[in-house]
């Protein structure tokens, strides 16, 4: 088939909503175009090359003229390349071009559609990052700047600008112009987007057939590989452009948008469920606030030191049984790790499909990997075996099931060398339908794990790393469930080690049949009340059944009373002057406790926690570890929540913040 030929048999697929065959035939168009064009490339740039500019042509206005010359005085900057192709074949877009003195120029063979004719500027182009523009707009002056310097600095995989229309009375669709607040966003404007050029590429770039959504289907494919934090809006980036020049123009898009959705909603791919889950971090509160500050705190290297240069060296360990169905995206994202000093360390528990044979063929020597057979021995006893033949301290847990972000491991090496006496690290996941963290409390700084064992599971598993000299305690083989709870409560209450929660998503965590969350729910509910009773009896000195009741509150497994409201006060009270007692250093716990009694104690009862959970000042900086100053915000919860509760939830909705920020401000 010739290339026209093959781009009709796209849409055939793309009607059919069959997307393995359509990116196989996606494949082979770029395979032919790169062929066709590999002799006539003549680059008018040198090699070394901080971004490119790829510009697709084809109405060729007034307006692409003067943008194509604007960029191509750009280009005469050292690290800056422009890249032109060009969809139109007639003499005016011929002598436009001509006049460009630093552009790279390809003419395709046909009008290939403005999603190929990108993806082949990018294949073509030399840069680290590749800026698309459409060739109808009119960048600000320093907005391409802005674009990359928003990528480079947060290392992000994508960043997108904000688009102005010329025309102030011309339809201006709402994901144009997100304001000055939004900070997350998926790539939604294909013309003016900024991207990570290998990552582009590593996913094939954008979905040649699609007419429309091929930001939101592209980054549909690489999110769980890379996280929410990746997608990134640039406020002050921004284009002049208009989008559509008439009425029938814009009904013409619209049809195709729709054509586009349907195909979408055919393979899988959830727009809402996107849009969720940056808006969730976007809204002002608590998800925004911890974000804001995980990429301060992490952002830099700790002492100066380079943590790709003078990281330590992690281990990553996975037990499996019969997961060849997911080995090519946890092999994928080991290999995107952009911190390379890691092994990986595979304990295959009996598979009888081909999970060991997939392993070795995707891996073909890219990761450090090795693979130890184990005769079914179980879960617990697997991860034995592989902490026990883990080559380094720090040990990162990666099931075979779920995705690490790609910036996983270096934040778990960053974390570690500033925290050397840390024992653990973890933070959140996040799944096609939902955006999960642990149980409340959710601070916004490190919160810390041994305080946490108070409220239950004190960290999600999935991206659990921990020191094993540390963790010296085995897993218990005769549990079938509620291993890894047991496991961490048992070494934190026998060594007294700590470390810290993060408010970020490290993991993308992949909801199936076959976890034993799905189908042993009811007994890791058991072993997580058991081991939490035993925390809380540790610290008192024993415990009532009272006590036991205000555990079950803690855990969500009870709803807390009114008639007991003011013992739980008096309980938590207790527990976070006991807690500043712990040894706690360098993460927050007396804050754990505090937050953990408003959600718990007060939100029930006013049938509105989201006014409690969203506050920005919990988790802020560090809380006092003395009794006293901890129960007086407990008694003023209480008095709160007897004002809510008598009916004077306005008055209490416009003086509690002002109150709770006096009482912080004496115990911090």
């Amino acid at each position: 088939m010739n290339t026209l030929e093959l781009i009709q048999k796209s849409r055939s697929l793309l009607q059919a909503g069959l997307l393995s065959e359509l990116q196989a035939n996606e494949r082979q168009i770029m395979g032919a175009l790169k062929s066709a064009l590999r002799s006539k490339v003549a680059r008018s740039h040198p090699a070394e090359v901080r971004y490119s500019i790829v510009v697709v042509t084809y109405w060729w206005e007034e307006k692409t003229v003067e943008l194509l010359q604007a960029l191509d005085s750009l280009a005469t900057q050292s690290a800056v390349e422009l890249v032109v192709v060009n969809n139109k074949h007639d003499a005016f877009a011929t002598d436009a071009l001509h006049v460009l003195k630093q552009a790279t120029v390809i003419t395709a063979p046909c009008n290939i559609g403005p999603s190929r004719a990108r993806n082949l500027g990018a294949n073509v182009s030399a840069g680290r990052y590749v800026v698309f523009v459409d060739d109808d707009g009119i960048p600000d002056d320093g907005s391409v700047e802005e674009l990359v310097r928003v990528t480079a600095s947060t290392g992000a995989v994508a960043t997108r600008g904000r688009i102005v229309p010329f025309d102030e009375e011309s339809h201006v669709p709402k994901h144009y112009d997100l304001g000055s607040n939004v900070f997350l966003a998926p790539p939604v404007t294909e013309g003016w987007t900024c991207w990570d050029r290998l990552a582009f590429l590593e996913f094939g770039g954008f979905n040649g057939a699609l007419y429309g959504h091929e930001g939101i289907e592209l980054c549909g494919r690489m999110l769980r590989f890379y996280g929410p934090h990746a997608f990134r809006y640039a406020s002050q980036a921004i284009l002049r452009h208009d989008f559509a020049p008439n009425d029938a123009s814009r009904k013409n898009k619209d049809k195709r948008h729709l054509e586009v959705d349907e195909y979408l909603l055919k393979v899988g791919l959830n727009k809402d469920w996107i849009a969720r889950l940056f808006q969730k971090y976007n809204r002002p509160g608590v998800p925004r606030l911890q974000v804001d500050w995980f990429n301060a705190t992490m952002g830099r290297d700790p002492a100066g030191h380079s943590v790709f240069d003078a990281g330590p060296w992690l281990t990553v360990l996975t037990t499996v049984r019969d997961g060849e169905a997911f080995i090519e995206d946890y092999v994928r994202s080991l290999r995107l790790q952009t911190y390379k000093r890691f092994e990986v360390l595979v304990v295959d528990d009996g598979s009888s499909d081909g999970t060991v044979d997939r392993l070795r063929e995707l891996n073909s020597g890219q990761l450090n990997m090795r693979i130890i057979a184990s005769d079914r021995v179980g879960r617990a006893e697997a991860l034995n075996i592989a902490v026990n033949n883990a080559a380094s301290d720090i040990c990162v847990i990666a099931d075979v099931d779920d995705v690490s972000v790609s910036r996983r491991l270096e934040w778990t090496a960053r974390f570690f060398m500033m925290y050397p006496a840390a024992a653990c690290f973890s933070g959140y996941y996040f799944s096609d339908v939902l955006d999960k963290g642990p149980a409340a409390p959710h601070l916004i700084s490190f919160a810390s794990i041994r305080t946490r064992t108070l409220f239950g599971m004190p960290a999600p598993f999935p991206s659990f790393s921990f020191r094993r000299s540390k963790f010296s305690e085995a897993f218990d083989s005769s549990l079938t469930a509620g291993i890894d709870c047991e496991w961490i409560h048992r070494n934190v209450r026998s060594s007294g080690l700590d470390g810290a929660l993060a408010g970020v998503p490290l993991v993308w965590y992949r909801l199936h049949d076959q976890q034993i969350t799905a189908s042993k729910y009811a007994e890791q509910i058991d072993v997580r009340k058991a081991e939490t009773i035993r925390t809380h009896r540790a610290i008192m000195g024993g415990a009532t059944d009272l006590d036991e009741y205000y555990v079950s509150v803690l855990l969500g497994t009870e709803r807390l009373s009114s008639e007991r409201l003011e013992g739980f006060v008096e309980y938590m009270s207790w527990l976070s002057g006991r807690v500043g007692h712990l040894g706690e250093e360098s993460f927050a716990g007396s804050g754990c406790v505090i937050q953990a009694g408003i959600d718990k104690a007060v939100a029930p009862l006013l049938g509105n926690g989201a006014t409690w959970r969203n506050e920005s000042f919990f988790g802020r900086g560090r809380f006092s570890s003395e009794p006293i100053s901890a129960g007086l915000l407990m008694r003023w919860v209480f008095r709160a929540a007897e004002m809510a509760v008598g009916g004077q939830w306005r008055l209490l909705g416009r003086q509690s913040r002002a109150a709770l920020r006096r009482v912080l401000a004496r115990i911090r």
